[in-house]
């Protein structure tokens, strides 16, 4: 006789294959939607999903977002190589996990760190939407938290050697004024310092420069980079939009004039 327990376990087991398939599934939609936005003309693209689906650009993006994450994946790029079977997310979480790899892609010393992250969390647990927005919340907190504390203990160290410099000669260069307390370490935050800091020497807003530097904020700087990301692949999607419209009056004039 099975017990309720047996009965929810073996319902639980079927579940989840079904998901697994729907990820599949997804995976190649995206995969089948890639080839026919390369064999259909520039614009053509959003009219035809409009007609054949319905489907918004939105939908088909997240579609082949996903293809190309589980590619990522399947060759390492994302650490060892995996199938993205292999991850427990919800499908909402993927499709999100998917864009911040796009962004990876694009933007891999500000976004790589972050999806790492969370595919290692998705290897351990049921990873939901929300429980990925928290976990970033908390991760981007503390990475700023660490980077914040390493550029004032960067600034203090090149202060105790201008000090000391100074103390040695007695004089004091146009370089030796300004110091550099900000060590480029191949993070964008540092390459902004390090460009702000060269405004700064070459205007004379040294005074200036430090007050900034307190209010420089990596998280503020992530989200404004995310969000323009957002109205250009708007610009981009009513650009395209525009163009199929403009090929298609051009066609029905040459067909009625």
């Amino acid at each position: 006789m099975t017990t309720n327990n047996e009965l929810l376990a073996d319902i639980t087991g079927r579940i989840r294959s079904a998901e697994k398939q729907s990820v599949a599934n997804i995976v190649e939609i995206g995969r089948l939607l890639e080839l026919a936005k390369e064999a259909l003309e520039h614009g053509a693209f959003l009219p035809w999903l409009q007609s054949e689906f319905a489907w918004s650009e939105r939908s088909a993006l997240n579609y082949r977002r996903v293809f190309h994450f589980a590619e990522a994946l399947k060759k390492g790029k994302f650490g060892r190589k995996r199938d993205i079977a292999t991850l427990d997310l919800t499908l909402s979480a993927l499709y999100d996990l998917a864009d911040l790899a796009n962004d990876a892609v694009a933007m891999p010393d500000i976004f790589r760190d972050e999806v790492l992250a969370l595919i290692k969390l998705a290897l351990k647990t049921r990873v939901s939407r929300s429980v990925a927005s928290n976990f970033l919340k908390e991760y981007r907190r503390k990475k700023d938290e660490k980077e914040h504390t390493e550029s004032e203990e960067d600034r203090d160290d090149e202060g105790d050697k201008d000090d000391s410099e100074g103390d040695d000669d007695g004089d004091t260069d146009e370089e030796g004024e300004s110091g550099d307390g900000d060590k480029d370490d191949g993070t964008p935050e540092a390459a902004i310092r390090s460009g702000v800091r060269t405004l700064a020497d070459r205007t004379n807003l040294v005074t200036q420069w430090h007050e900034a530097l307190k209010d420089f904020d990596p998280a503020k700087l992530r989200d404004v980079i995310v969000s323009l990301q957002a109205v250009l692949q708007k610009i981009e999607v009513k650009s395209a939009a525009k163009s199929a419209a403009d090929r298609a009056e051009s066609r029905t004039k040459r067909l009625f004039h």
